[in-house]
């Protein structure tokens, strides 16, 4: 079930941690085959999967990233942007790399899709969309890997 982001005296400090939630049940239901990560993966990565909240290089990519501005006429109204970062990763333990890409990329399209039919994830935000940030290929001894970078901005009120 998604939830608000806690409360205190009437008003939220920010929507950023109910999209993260919402944003990892939107994919566990959509992805059931796909290892949904909330945060960094500290487990061992199965062959498909999404973390939610995290960015490699996070001494320059922020995992979450929020900008506030106060709007109205001596309304008490702040709208906040952020980008939810998240990775998307596909390996397989040939060589073909078009395989595991097109496959990566198969997963941001559910994801897009998914965001298409609930663009505020639950009330959690007003609006909410993707946009893909990198493309990473690689191949050693285990295999060949696929991972995408890419972010989900948000624009709230709190």
């Amino acid at each position: 079930a998604r939830t608000a982001a806690p409360v205190q005296g009437g008003r939220r400090v920010t929507a950023i941690p109910a999209a993260v939630d919402a944003l990892v049940a939107m994919f566990t239901e959509q992805l059931p085959d796909a290892q949904i990560v909330d945060g960094p993966p500290l487990v061992e990565l199965e062959k498909s999967g999404i973390a939610v909240g995290y960015a490699v290089g996070t001494t320059t990519v922020d995992q979450v990233a929020v900008t506030s501005t106060e709007e109205g006429a001596g309304l008490d109204t702040t709208v906040e942007t952020f980008d939810v970062n998240c990775l998307a990763w596909q390996r397989s333990g040939d060589t073909d790399v078009k395989a595991v890409r097109d496959a990566t990329f198969a997963l941001i399209t559910i994801v897009d899709v998914a965001l298409s039919n609930d663009r505020r994830l639950g009330g959690a935000v007003v609006n909410a969309r993707l946009r893909v940030l990198d493309l990473d290929q690689m191949q050693n001894g285990d295999g060949t890997w696929a991972v995408v970078a890419f972010s989900i901005t948000c624009t709230a009120f709190k």
